[in-house]
């Protein structure tokens, strides 16, 4: 047997310093961290770096990273809880969810993410078989793209993934354990207090993994102020048999997912619809501002015109502009640019919103018809 039994495949010499990195469990990827709070991401093959993912903000660190079983998505931990966890869409570094402080149950900073995949229970056959024979894109038709690449609501399934059921757990800073279905909806929180062995021994978890039934976590608890060879334990918490229906979550989480992504559609059409009004108004402001350019006038354009709307007294400048540089023909274009956004954020409002609205209150009735179903019983 020879003395070595790894070779050294190949080096790369990188700008910054590197604390944590991850295997991809489906591609020849790994995904880095720097010491600035960068992700990078490099293809084993030829060590060539695919993405780099800017900071959060600035120094914001990252604490923690993880692959979604099907090794489209990587869950990046910051160390703020601003920050939160991100999402990164492996192909193009795209945020395709974030949970902070405002969207989840997330009160401080994640110090250890792990996503685990149920071996038997496929998403579509549970969907299929229990809640219904139809899915909810049977019923709804999907929601028109939006003029604006900018303002793309992000696909349910980039978030939900692989079709097998999944878990992200999630521990914080302070030992509180959060269990996410597809990572986005919390199914159970396990507080700090569970883990309080003794008063006086400070504890921290430094690992834990999910049995495969999904019916127990294991964790290992570090004991801080006892340096002695029993420091570590391993200590074994049943998740409560009413949360054992994966259906339920299954469902739960999926509508979730819709809502979410549909609010976030909703807020992009009226953002759209703001835009149009802005267009018309920058219009108005350029053909002002290119007549005023020479023109000796008191305070600024926006104070003249806010001056005139607020009061209907012109100034001189504003009368001299309406008098003479508003010509009938420019009127008559102006009405066209007017009646063509009017027309564009009134589709917005009948086609767009509408549609956005009717699915909206089809996920609200379904859960509440769901309600009603025996596998939403916690008895």
């Amino acid at each position: 047997m020879t003395s070595n039994a790894f070779s050294l495949f190949d080096k790369k010499q990188l700008k910054s310093k590197i604390h944590l990195m991850s295997w991809s469990p489906k591609r020849d990827l790994i995904a880095m961290a720097t010491d600035i709070g960068e992700l990078l991401l490099y293809r084993l093959s030829a060590l060539e770096r695919a993405w780099v993912l800017p900071p959060h903000s600035s120094g914001t660190l990252i604490n923690t990273i993880c692959w979604r079983p099907d090794g489209n998505v990587v869950a990046v931990g910051h160390s703020t809880k601003e920050a939160g966890v991100r999402f990164v869409y492996m192909e193009k570094a795209e945020i395709v969810w974030h949970l902070n402080n405002e969207k989840s149950l997330l009160e401080q900073p994640a110090s250890i993410l792990k996503w685990f995949e149920h071996s038997e229970y496929v998403t579509e056959s549970l969907v299929s078989e229990n809640i219904s024979s139809l899915s909810a894109k049977d019923y709804i038709p999907e929601l028109p793209k939006l003029p604006s690449k900018e303002l793309q609501t992000v696909n349910v399934q980039s978030i939900v993934g692989a079709s097998r059921f999944h878990i992200l757990i999630l521990c914080d800073v302070h030992n509180n354990v959060t269990l996410l279905a597809y990572g986005v909806f919390p199914i159970l929180t396990i507080s700090a207090s569970t883990f309080s062995l003794e008063k006086s021994a400070p504890v921290k978890i430094t690992d834990f993994c999910l049995t495969p039934d999904f019916k127990e976590v294991i964790f290992t608890i570090s004991l801080e102020n006892k340096p002695t060879t029993a420091s570590c334990i391993a200590q074994v918490v049943k998740i409560p048999s009413k949360y054992h229906g994966i259906t339920m979550w299954d469902h739960a989480a999926q509508t979730a997912c819709h809502l979410t992504t549909t609010l976030s559609y909703m807020s992009n059409v009226l953002e759209c619809m703001n835009e149009s009004c802005d267009t018309v108004i920058q219009e108005m402001e350029t053909k002002l501002t290119c007549y005023l350019i020479n023109k000796p006038i008191s305070g600024t354009i926006g104070d003249e015109l806010l001056h005139f709307l607020l009061w209907g007294k012109s100034s001189d400048v504003i009368r001299d502009f309406l008098m003479k540089c508003i010509t009938e023909k420019g009127v008559v274009k102006l009405k066209k640019f007017v009646e063509s956004s009017y027309t564009y954020m009134l589709q917005l409002l009948l086609i767009n919103f509408q549609m956005a609205a009717d699915a909206i209150y089809y996920h609200v009735v379904e859960i509440k018809a769901s309600l009603t179903q025996s596998y939403f019983n916690t008895n």
